[in-house]
């Protein structure tokens, strides 16, 4: 969730807008939302513009939660993703996954693209 949140304009969305791009009803983004500001990742206000509009927008600790867990997922997906494939490989589907994601654009993901080496051993299928 605070992913999407930091995707939106200046780290922030509407409350309607984030339940539909996580798949949540508005009754369960309520409450989720209440934990994470509970827990000072996420901040909600009324919208400037609608006063009957809600927004979240990700605190500072939002970010810096946001930005440990992305680079625990990145090493860990590296480590995991480099046993099966092998340097060749791992250029190759780099040079595919930026191609796609200049398609996309897609910079908010681009972290993922860098596989370098790791100590995890290999395992051929």
């Amino acid at each position: 969730m605070l992913l999407t949140v930091n995707e939106g304009h200046e780290e922030t969305m509407r409350m309607s807008e984030l339940a539909s791009k996580v798949l949540l009803s508005n009754s369960g983004m309520t409450r989720r939302v209440a934990r994470l500001v509970e827990r000072g990742l996420l901040k909600r206000k009324q919208s400037t513009e609608d006063g009957r509009v809600f927004e979240v927008t990700l605190t500072k600790k939002g970010r810096d939660a946001l930005e440990t867990t992305w680079e625990f997922y990145q090493n860990r997906l590296q480590e995991v993703f480099i046993r099966f494939v092998s340097d060749k490989e791992s250029e190759q589907l780099g040079k595919i996954f930026q191609r796609i994601l200049d398609q996309i654009g897609g910079d908010e993901y681009r972290g993922l693209l860098k596989m370098g080496a790791t100590d995890a051993p290999r395992r051929r299928l």
